[in-house]
């Protein structure tokens, strides 16, 4: 019986784990939770683009900004170097792309890129240029 009591404490623990929200900064509105990828790289420019984890991702949607396709032309530069995986918005599961140029695409609708504060500490993943974005 203790058994059984250890495993269903150990099982509530995993899914703890696997649900901690990373909420925006800069809106907190933007919960993100259930951030899942096999960080399998495409190097589509072949730049022998480095294997990252869940922490890039997790830092670029907690501290980056909301975008626009535009925004992402202006202000940054594209690698060719991206991750796909899912995660939970709001209570709504959607895919995502993160670029190595330091911005998310989340569904079809949103776009979170690494501005200022995202890029502070020389976080590596940040080619925005300080041309008007917060």
């Amino acid at each position: 019986m203790f058994r059984v009591f250890l495993l269903i404490q150990f099982c509530f623990l995993i899914a703890a784990c696997d649900s901690v929200n990373v909420v925006n900064k800069n809106d907190q509105k933007l919960v993100f939770t259930a951030i899942k990828s096999d960080y399998k790289v495409t190097d589509r420019n072949n730049y022998g683009c480095e294997k990252i984890d869940e922490t890039i991702v997790k830092h670029t949607l907690q501290k980056g900004v909301e975008v626009t396709d535009r925004d992402i032309h202006d202000y940054f530069s594209t690698s060719g170097c991206t991750v796909e995986g899912s995660l939970i918005i709001n209570d709504t599961k959607k895919s995502f792309s993160f670029d190595y140029g330091g911005y998310i695409y989340i569904g079809d609708e949103l776009i979170i890129g690494c501005a200022k504060k995202c890029c502070e500490n020389n976080f590596k993943y940040c080619t925005w240029e300080s041309n008007g974005l917060k």
